[in-house]
């Protein structure tokens, strides 16, 4: 099974890093992106680290390498797994993406040209309802500030644990 000879992903692109590799997903400047978007995986003796982000992968496959939160902070004890996911920071890029994009769709909306009288109601959602929801997510995506876990095996068992922040949430004053 698979696919036909010739078809499927070409091969990573490889570059050099300190002691290590970088394999990053090849074709991503074809979508348009910035070129700093290089999902793509950092191999070390030490380490083997997948992000969206050269830059990223790199420090973090470095000696000296930033400190992770718990669960990830016992660098000590080989994982099986691990993922560390910043919603503060995905928030914000969000947000920019959309301060940036709504404005574009506002534009090509405006140039559109009306309906025909007899055309059938569209089924395209509302922007401006749709720029809202964003807005809603994005505020949710604030409300957990990051999930971390770790998943290694520990006495013939295999372990998960995980961190999911969450501020303390208090009700809002009542306003009578």
């Amino acid at each position: 099974m698979g696919l036909p000879p010739g078809q499927g992903l070409p091969p990573a692109m490889e570059s050099a890093i300190p002691d290590g590799v970088y394999l990053q997903v090849p074709g991503v400047e074809l979508l348009g992106a910035d070129p700093k978007f290089s999902p793509g995986l950092a191999l070390t003796s030490d380490w083997a680290v997948y992000s969206l982000f050269r830059e990223q992968a790199v420090d973090c496959a470095q000696a000296n390498s930033p400190s992770f939160p718990p669960p990830l902070n016992d660098l000590s004890r080989p994982l099986i797994a691990a993922g560390h996911i910043d919603f503060l920071q995905c928030a914000d890029a969000a947000q920019t993406w959309l301060e940036y994009a709504m404005p574009m769709v506002r534009q090509i909306n405006r140039n559109q040209e009306p309906p025909d009288l007899d055309a059938e109601p569209s089924n395209a959602p509302d922007m401006e309802e749709t720029a809202e929801l964003v807005a809603i997510a994005i505020d949710l995506l604030r409300q957990i500030p990051s999930y971390t876990h770790a998943t290694y095996v520990q006495d013939n068992s295999v372990v998960t644990q995980y961190v999911v922040k969450i501020p303390t949430l208090r009700p809002a004053a009542n306003q009578e």
